[in-house]
């Protein structure tokens, strides 16, 4: 089952501005943040939960098969344009401190005062509004490894299960920590209803990356294992029926086409 269909029903929301760069300070550290002249959107990112978590992990896995800087930061990019920054001030924290104008507002001089948007629940805690603020920015560098430990925690999934009867029990207890590494200091989601022409269960998210992780562990835990690694490229998707081990036609059509040749050349 998909994240998607646990949260049936519910509701959740965050911001995105319409466009974000990258940007140094002089010690050289690169920040991601919203541009000058973005446009903040408030939306639900349980609306395409799915697409979210498998972008972020194949952001990861992209991190962990070493690959070249400039894939690395084009995922990024793609999955901060289309979901927006992960809140990593809010992650582990309910309230500002002193040093988050260095950590999270590098190109302001001091930090400022929380955004105020329409469909924002007022409750919202203060750290997650300073989140939305278009001087607020992330480190490159700690996206890289949110993603890297996401995708991390899923290959460690797949290990245990998928190699169990060939590792030893040292080998899957380190699987079972690797999974658990991203949940380790997680703080946990609120929630509340509200009551419309029907009732909605709301998440009160403190962060994206809270969201992450949640539908991620929610994905791992169903027994049909909806996300996989194209047995192909490796790609990590969304299995649309249980038998499915590809992402996409092409790459099954390349799995078979090797396959055949291998076969061939066996028997030559």
């Amino acid at each position: 089952m998909a994240a998607g269909a646990y949260f049936q029903g519910s509701t959740s929301t965050w911001v995105r501005y319409s466009d974000y760069e990258f940007r140094q300070i002089n010690t050289g550290t690169t920040f991601v943040s919203p541009s000058v002249n973005a446009i903040p959107e408030v939306y639900d990112p349980l609306l395409d939960v799915d697409a979210m978590v498998t972008a972020a992990i194949n952001a990861g896995m992209l991190c962990i098969n070493r690959e070249s800087d400039e894939k690395i930061r084009k995922a990024v990019s793609d999955f901060v344009a289309r979901y927006g920054l992960v809140g990593l001030i809010s992650a582990k924290q309910a309230e500002p401190r002193p040093s988050d104008n260095i950590s999270f507002f590098p190109f302001d001089n001091h930090i400022p005062d929380a955004v105020v948007l329409p469909s924002i629940h007022e409750g919202t805690p203060e750290t997650v509004k300073l989140g939305f603020s278009r001087n607020y920015a992330e480190r490159y560098d700690w996206l890289v490894k949110f993603f890297r430990e996401l995708a991390y925690s899923f290959c460690s999934y797949l290990l245990y299960y998928g190699e169990y009867g060939e590792i030893d029990s040292d080998a899957r207890a380190m699987c079972a920590r690797g999974v658990n590494g991203i949940f380790g200091e997680a703080t946990i989601p609120q929630c509340h209803i509200e009551l419309k022409e029907k009732p909605i269960l709301v998440w009160d998210f403190c962060s994206l990356s809270q969201a992450l992780c949640m539908a991620l562990g929610l994905m791992m835990a169903d027994e049909s294992q909806p996300l996989r690694a194209c047995r192909f490229c490796g790609k990590i998707f969304l299995a649309g029926h249980p038998l499915a081990a590809f992402c996409d036609p092409k790459c099954k059509n390349k799995y078979n086409v090797y396959k055949s040749r291998d076969k061939k050349a066996g028997k030559e």
